[in-house]
């Protein structure tokens, strides 16, 4: 299992484990569902006595819907102002866009290697 982001505090003793998926929009509470259950099946029984674990799924849909489940997320687990979070929600839709666009236009190509997208400055 390869979470795509895990932050920990070792004074306040919490863990966030982050899942960034990036389904379909129509697919989205599915993927949630499907994600979360698989975290905490899987790291619910590693946790140390006295530690908290925050499982945090993000979702953006693959055409650049941000759900309200990733802005209340954001803000709840990482405290990211209001300004921050929009600021992340915009860039996070703009790459899941270009993503979703370099794929399609690959959609033939056996020898397609991704590589990453940078939101505008």
């Amino acid at each position: 299992m390869k979470p795509d982001l895990v932050v920990w505090s070792r004074p306040t003793k919490t863990c966030i484990v982050w899942e960034l998926t990036a389904p379909l929009e129509e697919n989205i509470v599915r993927r949630r569902s499907d994600k979360l259950a698989k975290h905490l099946r899987e790291l619910t029984d590693n946790v140390n006595d006295g530690w908290e674990l925050n499982i945090v799924c993000g979702e953006v849909g693959a055409k650049g819907w941000i759900p309200p489940s990733y802005v209340k997320d954001l803000r709840r687990t990482f405290g990211f102002s209001k300004t921050q979070v929009s600021r992340l929600a915009d860039d996070s839709a703009y790459v899941a866009r270009q993503c979703s666009y370099v794929i399609w236009l690959n959609r033939d190509n056996r020898n397609f290697e991704p590589a990453l997208v940078a939101p505008p400055q």
